[in-house]
């Protein structure tokens, strides 16, 4: 940790987490401890995003009168990358899955979660929009209670799928901002920690930029170049936030699919 060997960290966090899991109630305190540290670390990121406009307006104006207009130029292409990316996977792939293994339209899903993905749009948090999505995909979308319960409260925890494309995104702007070409094991790496990084983004807005950190030092780019994004981030947020979103709703429909589908077997006191 001290030479910003940060992958080493989070491989040896997946390890200490799987032996916590298999120990079960041996470990129970860490456990807590554990989780009482994640609480308070996120608290404290709370604190950082009160402030973080004032910084962020900081940043824009030393960039309006430091930077050349191809500055600008490259964040605009970066955000039509961001945006296309973001859309083909909301509007595409998801959809797609969701045909291939429940058989309901785009159409029919769009309808019932429209609700969940303006409220997502609007407050640029999973957490939040966690209340309405549960309504959406039980109400709108026929989810079984118990297993809506368990899958959307699952995948706004650990579901960031638009998270860790925007990520990895990040990752490979800034390798070209600066000058550093990233070779195949380095690209893999960035794709791999980004997903691993998006899982522990908590659901609050702007929290990418937090585990973006992570992804950066993954493969020795300078994690200062992160401001370069500050400016921009907020609006790319509420996109991906209803693509983490969706993802929630989509696999919620696809669990309880799977679920109704499987044979029951017969009591043979019957």
């Amino acid at each position: 940790f001290a030479q910003n060997n940060v992958l080493a960290v989070v491989v040896f966090a997946l390890i200490v987490g799987i032996a916590l899991v298999m120990g079960g109630e041996r470990y129970r305190q860490i456990h807590q401890l554990l989780q009482e540290f994640l609480e308070l670390n996120m608290r404290i990121v709370g604190w950082v995003m009160v402030i973080a406009p004032l910084g962020i307006m900081a940043l824009l104006i030393k960039l309006t009168a430091t930077q050349d207009l191809a500055m600008f130029a490259t964040l605009g292409k970066f955000i039509a990358i961001v945006l296309g990316t973001t859309m083909l996977h909301g509007l595409l792939v998801l959809p797609l899955l969701l045909y291939l293994f429940t058989g309901m339209t785009p159409l029919t899903f769009f309808r019932g979660s429209r609700e969940a993905l303006i409220t997502a749009l609007a407050t640029s948090s999973s957490a939040a929009t966690l209340p309405v999505t549960l309504r959406c995909v039980e109400q709108n979308l026929g989810v079984k209670r118990d297993v809506a319960g368990f899958v959307a409260p699952l995948g706004a925890t650990i579901n960031m799928d638009g998270t860790a494309l925007y990520e990895a995104a990040a990752a490979l702007f800034i390798a070209n901002l600066v000058g550093i070409e990233l070779n195949l094991i380095q690209q893999i790496v960035v794709f791999l920690t980004a997903m691993i990084a998006a899982m522990g983004a908590p659901g609050i807005p702007s929290a990418g930029m937090v585990t973006m950190v992570m992804v950066l030092q993954a493969v020795g780019l300078p994690a200062e170049a992160i401001a370069i994004l500050l400016p921009i981030d907020r609006a790319l947020d509420t996109f991906r936030t209803a693509v983490n979103v969706e993802g929630d709703m989509v696999g919620s429909l696809i669990v309880d699919k799977l679920v109704n589908d499987e044979p029951v077997n017969p009591d043979p006191a019957a």
